[in-house]
């Protein structure tokens, strides 16, 4: 049998138990709903350019030096953004080794892996939105990424070396 004491430790449990439960559903309604994934991406008016010749093909190219830069390259980018003679040179400070991917980047490109001295050592084509490693054969110190067809209509190969700005160049 129950006595009174109990009784109330009981209803006193309940209570609490049912306080508790109310204040959370009420801090569920209120709080605000799950964030839409923003589309993170590269601030191209503010970052700095250079100009680049493929063998005679002009080509304006933002330059990624940093590692946010480099990690969000041209991701987000719609199509109608960047012009046939655009794209992007990844700057590193030392040789490397790892590949590229395609994630959240729309526009399908070329890329072209480039030696401190400015010799193109793979060049591959990218597939948007892709995640498969596009990783060259030998090490690089810059990666230059165009407009798909870009490379291959300017006569671009392996073996060629491309100007790569002075200021840039054995960085």
């Amino acid at each position: 049998m129950i006595n009174q004491r109990q009784e109330r430790l009981f209803l006193g449990a309940i209570i609490v138990g049912s306080l508790a439960l109310a204040g959370s559903l009420a801090m569920f309604h209120r709080s605000s709903p799950p964030a839409v994934e923003q589309h993170i991406r590269n601030n191209l008016a503010s970052m700095a350019r250079c100009s680049l010749q493929a063998k005679g093909q002009p080509l304006q190219l933002w330059v990624a030096r940093s590692p946010k830069e480099r990690e969000l390259g041209l991701m987000w980018v719609q199509p109608g953004e960047m012009a046939d003679n655009q794209g992007m040179l990844f700057v590193f400070d030392r040789d490397q080794d790892g590949g590229f991917w395609m994630k959240n980047t729309l526009i399908p490109l070329d890329i072209a892996f480039i030696r401190h001295d400015g010799t193109v050592v793979d060049i591959m084509r990218m597939e948007p939105l892709s995640l498969v490693s596009h990783t060259p054969r030998e090490s690089y110190r810059y990666a230059l990424e165009v407009k798909a067809g870009t490379l291959a209509s300017a006569g671009v190969q392996v073996g060629d070396v491309l100007p790569v700005p002075g200021d840039l160049l054995n960085r």
